[in-house]
């Protein structure tokens, strides 16, 4: 199953990072749908990581 909001987050991710190979849409926090199929993704813009 797509994970909710994969198209858009991708779209964000690409023109955010526009020079990164292969990024993806962002960190999955959380499953939702029947019996918790669908993944839903943060997009990067709302996330940070600190190392």
């Amino acid at each position: 199953m797509r994970p909710a909001m994969l198209d858009a987050r991708l779209t964000e991710a690409a023109r955010l990072h526009p020079t990164a190979e292969s990024i993806g849409p962002g960190p999955t926090i959380g499953y939702a749908g029947d019996a918790g199929a669908k993944a839903v993704i943060q997009g990067w813009r709302e996330c940070s990581t600190y190392v």
